[in-house]
């Protein structure tokens, strides 16, 4: 599975965890998901009612060129280039 993939899997996963407690997971170990991606490093920050959900590149040009990132809207972002994706970079079509 792709960084993409893996990333709406997640987001999928917090609704579901939204569902029965209320509010979002704050961790992967609290979402009890343990994901890895080849190349990417992937990470999710909740505080109950947001999260976000980063999957970023080991090493651009290497291991991946693009960096991405979704939260509760459920739109996975991305970013060419270095660096992380975040709420305001480009949809992924």
């Amino acid at each position: 599975m792709g960084a993409v993939d893996q990333i709406q899997k997640l987001g999928a996963a917090e609704e579901t965890y939204r569902a029965t407690h209320g509010r979002y997971a704050k961790s992967l170990d609290e979402l009890l998901m343990h994901v890895w991606v080849r190349g990417y490093t992937i990470t999710l920050e909740g505080n109950g009612d947001k999260f976000a959900i980063h999957a970023d590149s080991n090493d651009y040009q290497q291991s991946g060129n693009r960096s991405f990132f979704t939260d509760q809207t459920h739109v996975v972002r991305y970013t060419d280039g270095p660096g992380p994706a975040n709420a305001a970079s480009a949809a992924v079509k």
